[in-house]
């Protein structure tokens, strides 16, 4: 894509300046990178950064479930997704 849109781009340019640019591999509409000041505004805080006055902390409901997943997959290991919604009952969702 940045063939497309950047004057004399090469493949790899990116990949050569990616540590000196302050972006991020993310997911934000589509795949590609983002600064890591809005990288930090789309992701959920760490407790950590809570108590610094990044953020609000989650709901005590929402840690609980976090819990659950982690130990869920750290006693299984790699699991697929459908096995995670079928083990916790989440149910459907709507596009």
């Amino acid at each position: 894509m940045l063939r497309h849109r950047v004057k004399d781009y090469l493949a790899g340019d990116l990949e050569q300046r990616y540590c000196k640019l302050g972006i991020e591999e993310d997911v934000f509409i589509n795949y590609g990178f983002v600064t890591r000041s809005l990288q930090a505004r789309i992701h959920p805080r760490s407790e950590r950064s809570v108590a610094a006055g990044e953020g609000q902390p989650r709901p005590a409901a929402r840690r609980r479930q976090a819990q659950l997943l982690l130990d869920f997959v750290s006693e299984r290991g790699a699991v697929h997704p459908r096995e995670v919604d079928n083990h916790f009952s989440h149910g459907s969702v709507k596009n």
